[in-house]
């Protein structure tokens, strides 16, 4: 159930995809939206996905890439903001917004699974911007104490665009085509 905020801006986002949806602006709309929603969870990015591709779905796998690489900009830069924010700064800002459950959560899929978290968090839908604070978090403690130490912000970063585009990707598909359309195209054609 959408909360009275994400409704609104559901709404607008509607009907501005509805007004723009030849334009050049709605591409570029949607990534800001999906890209700012990874801070402030303003509308889920799915319905988002979604509304995008149901009104103007000729274009729905430019919306899947925008999707993607809107959602792995927002985990790059969070990687960024935890390998240079003072970790009890970012303790302490997600205690204030009372996010401990899901930074509890992010913290055990990253120390369980190393930089694969992030390719979890994207499909099952863990948060990966807390994964990615996590791991640049770590990644600056041991760059501390030894300089020549790699990061994990290339595979981390890789493997969440991999999770973000086949999440992306099929739920636009299954938008743009239904699926009946693409069972019929890609199911079983063998007769039993």
């Amino acid at each position: 159930m959408l909360k009275r905020g994400e409704r609104r801006v559901l709404v607008w986002w509607i009907r501005f995809a509805q007004k723009h949806r030849d334009s050049s602006r709605l591409p570029i709309v949607l990534f800001l939206v999906l890209f700012m929603d990874g801070f402030t969870i303003i509308v889920p990015s799915t319905l988002c996905l979604i509304a995008a591709t149901t009104i103007s779905p000729q274009r729905w796998h430019w919306f899947a890439a925008i999707f993607a690489t809107a959602a792995t900009s927002n985990n790059a830069v969070m990687y960024f903001v935890g390998q240079s924010v003072p970790s009890d700064f970012i303790v302490r800002t997600v205690e204030f917004f009372h996010l401990t459950t899901m930074w509890a959560s992010a913290q055990t899929a990253m120390y369980d699974y190393g930089p694969w978290a992030t390719f979890m968090g994207a499909i099952i839908g863990l948060p990966t911007q807390m994964i990615m604070a996590i791991m640049g978090m770590n990644d600056a403690h041991l760059r501390a104490m030894d300089a020549t130490m790699l990061t994990s912000f290339v595979p981390g970063v890789t493997l969440a665009l991999l999770a973000h585009s086949m999440k992306a990707f099929g739920i636009a598909a299954l938008a743009r085509f239904g699926w009946v359309r693409l069972e019929k195209k890609f199911g079983n054609t063998t007769s039993e």
